[in-house]
């Protein structure tokens, strides 16, 4: 573990955590990724604090699932699960995270050490830099994550907010004698449905329970909103980076003749060794400095297929960048897809049969981030797919016709590889695009018609 964490700070020094540094801070406060500090008390209290927080909620999660067993009706079966696949899901994800975080860092050492900030050659396109393009990635990211706070905090006290809208303050329902040793917290609900071993209606007591299960709610929220915006941000980056292939590709000839021009017939200006030597090869005399329209148009080729080449070499960073992370989110996403659908369907039945306008703005706003949340799913892997088509287009639209044949052929190679793209899936059952975001909702309406007859039909 020391090793690990002494590479990833080399890593970070070196690097500075370029393009992601706000997501991997997020991820440090859920003592996913190392402390930059080779302090051995700091990273034991690091480990301890996950170790306690992961278990609140796996235990808040369990004592949900029980409660499952004493739900009288699907109405209120509703108002527990929705909840249960959510905190459940966030504490898989959190574990699979910490488990999986050394894979993690060598993707994001291929963010540090390999994307490009420009093209590989000169572009007039002042905004085809990383730093342009990842411009308002952090604001983004910050709404992101306090919306989804900000709900998970509403519907933690929506007991409270039901009990001034009622009016009917418990001390003041309790006035008999019979009721005079009842608790003014017994009819008070908790923010999560879950069952507990005691009965939580005397302070402090119910402030600790309370607080444990709100706890719950806000670390549900970080976790889903930090992570999003971490692999979120991964995946914008690359889609980035082939932006700015496209645009090296598109460049490529333009910057030729411009240098075509510039020496006028004459290589003496060369600011290369490197390309000195390949024109006197391509020449076979070392002796003149004079060269013809043939070895011109010789060196173009060679200087055109050189850029080619490390065209394709990026492109194929940028490939195994991502199968590798779609091999490492696969059961993530079939997770989160799982969550989605059963939470979703639930929580519709749940807006269905609400008492009062708190709770049907809860579970509103509730149904909104998620689907939001599922949205971007889907968004960054169509996202992908489509960059990945518009290298192909690139690489066609390069004049390759009058090329030479070593051209063609790497051409031919880059085209072929764009035209089968990666894309990211949740063990082969559900593949993040738009077409299965639209197949996802009527599933998700389907299962909730379902469940309103069941109700009905109770």
């Amino acid at each position: 573990m020391d090793h690990h964490s002494e590479n990833h700070k080399t890593s970070d020094e070196n690097n500075k955590e370029r393009f992601i540094s706000l997501q991997l801070k997020t991820l440090r406060y859920l003592c996913i990724w190392p402390l930059n500090s080779d302090n051995q008390i700091y990273y034991l209290l690091h480990k301890l604090s996950a170790i306690i927080r992961i278990t609140i909620m796996i235990l808040v999660s369990i004592g949900q699932f029980i409660q499952l067993f004493f739900m009288p009706n699907l109405g209120l079966l509703s108002s527990v699960i929705d909840v249960a696949t959510l905190t459940t899901s966030a504490a898989f994800k959190w574990v699979f995270t910490i488990i999986h975080v050394k894979e993690f860092d060598k993707l994001n050492r291929v963010i540090f050490d390999k994307f490009l900030e420009v093209p590989l050659v000169g572009s007039k396109n002042s905004n085809m830099s990383m730093k342009s393009l990842l411009k308002y990635k952090d604001l983004l990211c910050t709404g992101y994550c306090v919306s989804g706070t900000l709900i998970m905090t509403l519907w933690a006290f929506t007991p409270l907010l039901n009990s001034f809208i009622k009016h009917d303050i418990i001390l003041d329902k309790h006035n008999n004698a019979s009721d005079q040793f009842l608790s003014p917290y017994h009819d008070l609900k908790m923010p999560v449905n879950s069952w507990l071993p005691f009965s939580p209606t005397w302070s402090p007591l119910y402030q600790i329970v309370f607080l444990i299960e709100y706890y719950t709610f806000i670390e549900s929220a970080f976790v889903y909103g930090f992570q999003d915006c971490y692999f979120f941000t991964m995946l914008y980056c690359v889609s980035c980076q082939m932006d700015i292939l496209c645009e090296t590709m598109k460049n490529i000839t333009i910057n030729l003749s411009v240098e075509r021009e510039r020496r006028s017939g004459n290589f003496e200006n060369l600011e290369s060794s490197r390309r000195r030597v390949e024109i006197k090869e391509l020449d076979g005399n070392e002796g003149t400095n004079e060269y013809t329209t043939v070895d011109k148009i010789q060196y173009d080729e060679v200087e055109l297929h050189n850029i080619l080449k490390q065209c394709i070499e990026h492109h194929t960073i940028l490939l195994k960048f991502l199968r590798d992370y779609e091999k490492l989110s696969q059961t993530m996403i079939i997770v989160d897809f799982l969550h989605a659908i059963i939470s979703l369907s639930f929580a519709l039945l749940e807006i269905t049969v609400s008492q009062n306008i708190i709770e049907y703005t809860k579970m509103l706003l509730f149904l909104v981030i998620c689907i939001w949340h599922q949205f971007l799913n889907n968004h960054f892997g169509e996202l992908i797919i489509q960059k990945q088509m518009s290298i192909a287009d690139a690489a066609y639209d390069l004049p390759w016709v009058e090329r030479s044949p070593q051209f063609k052929t790497s051409m031919k190679i880059m085209i072929m590889r764009s035209q089968q793209p990666v894309i990211l899936n949740g063990l082969k059952m559900y593949f993040l695009c738009y077409k299965t975001f639209m197949e996802f909702t009527k599933a998700l309406i389907s299962y909730f018609m379902v469940l309103r007859t069941l109700q009905e039909g109770k």
